[in-house]
């Protein structure tokens, strides 16, 4: 079976070119030939790959960015050090209402029954839940700082 690869490639990105030309797909010598064929045919200087590299860096770390500070990340499990720190929040704040309600008695419960090792259970869980919560606030927190400065870093070199 043969492709069209010229009109396939004309869709790709230069760095999807590039891997092709640089065999990092499992394609055909023939696919590798006219991925040269056409990063040649848009102007890809060759001898100035580092630039390029620096910019699909860049690239995929501003698109990262974008993902983890959207709206779709609220329905993944990677989200940004917001939604963490308000799991770490919410941890706390039931934790420290069911210790209240261990040593008080405030809230009531319609059988009448309290069973105290259930309470100590759930004051354990949502203390480990916001410790988890927290653990994870710093991470990325860390991380996305570590991504900003990578993105001036990249920015300034590419100017």
């Amino acid at each position: 079976m043969s492709y069209n690869w010229e009109k396939i490639f004309k869709n790709k990105t230069n760095e999807e070119l590039y891997e092709i030309f640089l065999g990092k797909q499992q394609l055909s010598a023939e696919a590798k030939g006219f991925a040269e064929k056409e990063l040649k045919s848009r102007n890809f200087n060759f001898d100035n790959i580092g630039s390029y590299k620096k910019k699909w860096t860049l690239e995929k770390l501003i698109e990262e960015e974008r993902n983890e500070s959207g709206a779709y990340s609220l329905f993944r499990w990677s989200s940004n050090s917001k939604h963490s720190l308000m799991i770490a929040v919410g941890g706390t704040f039931l934790g420290l209402l069911m210790t209240f309600d261990y040593f008080f008695g405030f809230m009531t419960q319609t059988n009448g029954n309290k069973n105290q090792y259930e309470q100590i259970g759930f004051i354990i869980f949502f203390f480990a839940f916001s410790i988890i919560g927290l653990i994870t606030y710093f991470t990325k927190k860390k991380h996305e700082n570590k991504r900003k400065e990578k993105i001036k870093e990249l920015i300034n070199e590419i100017k």
